[in-house]
């Protein structure tokens, strides 16, 4: 899930309690005010290429001018606007701004990205230190990746530690104390995502899953056809396009039809149907299948929906949900170097249907009570 996807969940539990602006985004400008919120201008050259590096577990982009300009871009907004609380998704220099000037803000993230994370993140499959988990014991490799991991976030920290002293803010140690404001809302479920020992400016609110009361007339007409093969729902997201889909022109794949959503546009066959932006809850009984990058909001629309699934994962990120995934048995993982076999696996994940596992994951997230959590973690900050 986008992160403006995410920041409007929230701001929809909360939008009794502010009147909320959002930096403005050219890709969500106007969802966010069909939502009825209003729009900062926000245009910083380097976002683009900073989250396209970043996701590519790329990190040469961290230099002290790339931060400092993008300090200074977010301080001017900051300033103009005087707000009394900031909210912040996964924002490098946001939280710097924030103490800088002295306003409270609230990060939102996922338990992964914590520093309290009960389990390895482990690298995808591009890193050049990928291969060497397979010539060493599990519990050796976990031990060299944690001690690295540590090196590196340590490493790529350094600019981050320079304007910090510069501008006399606190002491942070490595890349992810980034992320923390002076209070923290985890979106994830603790069964899925384990934390331990959170202190107590961290709540978990649970998967923040994006509901929209757009109607599918045209792709139910499609999807309802009465052509009985598997119905597959590939979601590619706003990040992976660097991961090949040949396998949708192979013979194999006229054994399914296919919905594909995301960013990275598809051609129309008579087996398949693309839209940028799919309401996946209007479709979602029809599907046997859920094939994504592992994108967190992709995994947690799949399995609130009960659908088995197949990641393909690229970024770091996705490789971090899909070790969870596989690791649980809520679903199967293919390298994108290794799609010579997506074919069998997706045949044998539809034969065997949705799982106990799978069951069991589905009501934790239908019972999980995500608006009222949000407002009640948000009021017990501001009145502590």
């Amino acid at each position: 899930m986008s992160h403006y996807l995410r920041c409007l969940c929230i701001a929809d539990a909360l939008r009794y309690e502010f009147d909320i602006y959002f930096l403005d985004s050219e890709e969500y400008s106007d969802l966010i005010l069909a939502h009825g919120f209003k729009t900062i201008d926000y245009q910083h050259q380097a976002v683009d290429e900073i989250l396209e590096k970043a996701g590519s577990f790329n990190f040469d982009w961290i230099n002290s001018h790339s931060i400092r300009t993008m300090f200074d871009a977010q301080m001017d907004i900051v300033k103009t606007y005087k707000p009394d609380l900031v909210f912040s998704d996964t924002s490098f220099t946001l939280p710097m701004v924030a103490e800088y000037l002295n306003i409270p803000i609230i990060s939102i993230m996922n338990a992964y990205v914590s520093n309290y994370y009960a389990d390895i993140r482990p690298l995808p499959y591009r890193h050049k230190a990928y291969i060497y988990q397979f010539k060493m014991k599990q519990a050796v490799w976990e031990k060299v990746l944690n001690t690295a991991e540590k090196a590196s976030m340590k490493f790529v920290h350094k600019s981050f530690a320079r304007l910090r002293k510069e501008l006399n803010l606190s002491k942070k140690q490595w890349l992810l104390d980034e992320f923390e404001g002076d209070f923290n809302l985890l979106c994830d479920l603790p069964e899925l995502f384990p934390t331990h020992e959170l202190p107590e400016n961290f709540a978990t609110i649970g998967p923040v899953i994006y509901h929209s009361e757009r109607k599918e007339p045209d792709l139910l007409q499609w999807v309802q056809s009465g052509d009985d093969r598997p119905l597959v729902y590939l979601s590619l997201g706003s990040s992976g396009g660097d991961v090949k889909f040949d396998f949708l022109s192979h013979p194999s794949a006229q054994e399914f039809r296919f919905v594909v959503s995301g960013v990275k546009q598809i051609a129309i066959t008579d087996n398949l149907r693309y839209q940028k932006f799919v309401n996946f809850e209007q479709i979602q009984q029809h599907v046997s299948l859920f094939i994504s990058h592992g994108g967190n909001g992709s995994i947690y629309q799949a399995l609130a929906a009960g659908i088995p699934l197949l990641l393909i994962p690229a970024f770091f990120e996705q490789a971090w949900n899909a070790h969870r995934i596989q690791k649980l048995q809520l679903g199967q993982v293919i390298q994108p170097n290794k799609m010579d076999d997506i074919f069998p696996q997706m045949h044998k994940l539809i034969a065997e249907g949705k799982t106990d596992k799978q069951v069991q994951m589905q009501e934790l997230i239908r019972k999980n009570p995500f608006q009222a959590q949000v407002v009640s973690a948000v009021k017990s900050f501001l009145t502590s």
